[in-house]
């Protein structure tokens, strides 16, 4: 195994692509753009990885290992004309169906807008622009961009959500009460399902409605809206319950960190990585003026974690190993609380999208909530089935750690995670992520209950399935 790992990864270091890439490299035979990953991180990612996925990369790379395909690593943007940038979209309408930006795009809503709404137009189209594979390929610049270009974002929103907003509507709500699917306690215990001590994530974004949104942010707008923050860092660090202390990027402020200090931060995954080099984010103006306004509160127990200067205002993140969700969920509630009663004007709203972010995928709630479950049974045999049957109808996905869609571990440790977080209220989520989780772990009960010779069937028609995908990737690359 780790010799298949390592030819992977000398394989992938050849042509200057990650592994996990070299299928779409090859397939698509020539240069494209996409954000840096290290080898070596795709190494140990490899690891892990189950011999299906490692037999059917062995196959393509052998069917191709004389064909050449360049990978760019690194987002070369030249300056357009805003005549160039619309011709561009409409080519991506062909080139790539999937991007959403250009799907939606109409030339006479945007003939339409005055000469300066088609300038911030065209900002909030740009991510998608330069990166003609997004998969949305827009970003808001500022709150109230969601009003003024209602027509294109609505339709955004509309396609990624699959969602139709003439019949349904966003609502906000972080009361348990009378939420279906939640014990006449409003208590999440998962104990209650036989597992003991699970790890429990939670997160949502936020940003500040007296505060443009990232991509429209001046170096001083974003130093001075890490200055505001600071009454909501010292509130929090006050607090028992918190504690902890506050890091910065930015020069001369009172808790820069060294370049050693920042580089630790990183590592344990404290404090997110420079941005600059972040084919969405750069050419849509959010990675501006790196490492000004940019910092991380980590409080005393490690279980809050605060982005300031990411793809939104705040990236709020709450963590903890336990049983009860809603000691996350409240806990999550009661940072948000805080941010909002110390800065004026609090967080920035939409009456129709509810939260608003960069981003039209996190609008809404700006939520995601995971927990980290052994399901060996299951991991073993066809989770992907077993998934999309009983996790997707609740707005959940189950994948690896680490990454969405990369393989569960040895034991099999999965992460099973929210989607949907649009036309869902937070309570909602929460509650669904109880449900599918105690829907797994009865599947699990009953598979590990099955007889062995009956699982070992299972795995026969398994691997006979593994060695038909193989047969049909050296067919194609054969042609």
């Amino acid at each position: 195994m780790n010799r298949l790992v390592g030819a992977f990864a000398a394989f992938s270091k050849k042509r200057s692509c990650p592994v996990f890439h070299l299928v779409s490299c090859i397939t698509t035979r020539k240069s494209f753009a996409f954000s840096k990953w290290s080898s070596s991180a795709s190494h140990q990612s490899l690891k892990n990885a189950p011999i299906s996925g490692l037999l059917l990369l062995a196959a393509a790379a052998a069917a191709i290992s004389d064909k050449e395909s360049q990978c760019d690593a690194n987002v070369m943007l030249s300056k357009m004309s805003a005549e160039e940038m619309v011709q561009r979209i409409i080519a991506i309408k062909t080139e790539n169906p999937e991007n959403i930006m250009a799907a939606v795009f109409s030339v006479d809503y945007y003939n339409s807008l005055p000469s300066d709404l088609k300038v911030r137009f065209l900002q909030c189209c740009a991510s998608g622009i330069y990166n003609s594979k997004s998969v949305v390929g827009c970003y808001a610049t500022l709150s109230d961009d969601y009003d003024t270009f209602k027509p294109f974002f609505r339709k955004v929103i509309e396609k990624y959500h699959k969602v139709d907003l003439d019949k349904v509507k966003h609502k906000n709500n972080w009361s348990l009460s009378g939420i279906e699917g939640v014990p006449t306690d409003n208590v999440l215990d998962l104990s209650m399902f036989g597992l003991s001590l699970v790890s429990m994530r939670m997160q949502t974004r936020r940003n500040l409605s007296s505060f443009p949104l990232p991509a429209s942010m001046t170096k001083e707008d974003r130093i001075s809206l890490e200055l505001s923050m600071g009454k909501v860092f010292d509130m929090l660090i006050a607090d028992p319950l918190f504690g902890g202390k506050y890091f910065s990027t930015t020069p001369g402020h009172k808790n820069h960190v060294t370049d050693e200090e920042y580089r630790k931060l990183v590592t344990t995954h404290s404090i997110f990585k420079d941005k600059t080099s972040d084919s969405n984010l750069l050419p849509s103006g959010i990675a501006e003026h790196w490492p000004y306004g940019r910092g991380c509160y980590i409080s005393e127990d490690k279980g809050i974690i605060l982005w300031l200067g990411e793809e939104d205002h705040l990236l709020i993140m709450c963590m903890k190993r336990g049983t009860i969700l809603n000691e996350v969920f409240d806990r999550l509630k009661a940072v948000i609380a805080v941010v909002e009663e110390m800065v004026p004007g609090g967080c920035a709203y939409n009456n129709e999208l509810g939260i608003v972010t960069s981003c039209p995928t996190n609008i809404g709630t700006g939520m995601r909530a995971s927990v980290h479950v052994q399901l060996p049974s299951l991991a073993a045999g066809n989770m992907h089935d077993i998934a999309k049957a009983v996790v997707e109808p609740l707005g959940l996905s189950v994948c690896g750690l680490g990454e969405e869609n990369t393989p569960t571990t040895t034991d099999g440790t999965v992460e099973i995670l929210s989607e949907a977080g649009f036309c869902i209220s937070e309570a909602e989520i929460v509650a669904a992520l109880y449900n599918g989780i105690k829907e797994l772990k009865s599947k699990e009960d009953a598979e590990s209950a099955k007889p062995v010779d009956v699982r070992l069937l299972e795995v026969h028609e398994q691997l006979l399935s593994i060695h038909k995908s193989i047969l049909e990737v050296h067919k194609k690359f054969a042609n």
